[in-house]
């Protein structure tokens, strides 16, 4: 009985050291991270992020901090959102993600970020379109290219049917379907 106590308690302070080494979520400093998101504000990004505010926390649309700065295309937020850990695969509540996003605005040093931070190349939103899908329809003929090359799906199919390169040619993105062409993409 006596081990038992005494595990116990060497346990209670092993756990205790490790929760004190953790920085602590600060959800009352939630608020002002997605606020610096919106507005591009790098410090007081940081200084949330600093004071515990959580990475991935949504605003009441459901976007997380990383997704209002691939909106808004803010790399050095994005920097500072991915140092504290942001899930690069965290979904909206239509699905999207931030890849998604920036590959649909064309912000080719955010698509490399999130590919290198381990982004699914592949997520699907709700209606099953991809980021690769995206950036076809938007014509962002190196967001595409980049996503080539992390081993996009060419072929997926959104819910209707629909695939990168009919995007590509229903958008007349010549240039963009001739590139997914050249990899392999079907209609």
């Amino acid at each position: 009985m006596k081990k038992l106590v005494l595990l116990s308690a060497i346990l209670t302070l092993v756990f205790a050291g490790c929760e004190s080494s953790q920085k602590k979520i600060n959800a009352e400093k939630n608020p002002d991270l997605v606020s610096a998101a919106e507005k591009g504000d790098k410090a007081q990004t940081k200084k949330a992020l600093d004071e515990g505010a959580d990475p991935n926390a949504k605003n009441s649309k459901g976007w997380s901090s990383l997704m209002i700065t691939a909106y808004y295309g803010n790399d050095e937020v994005a920097s500072e959102l991915l140092g504290a850990n942001a899930d690069v695969n965290q979904k909206n509540t239509n699905g999207v993600t931030p890849l998604m996003i920036a590959s649909y605005k064309g912000n080719i040093k955010l698509v490399n970020q999130l590919i290198a931070k381990g982004a699914d190349v592949n997520a699907q939103s709700s209606k099953k379109v991809t980021a690769l899908m995206a950036a076809a329809y938007t014509g962002k003929k190196e967001t595409v290219s980049a996503l080539i090359t992390a081993k996009a799906d060419l072929n997926i199919k959104t819910q209707s049917g629909a695939t990168a390169l009919f995007y590509a040619e229903k958008m007349n993105n010549t240039e963009v379907a001739e590139i997914l062409k050249a990899a392999g993409a079907e209609k």
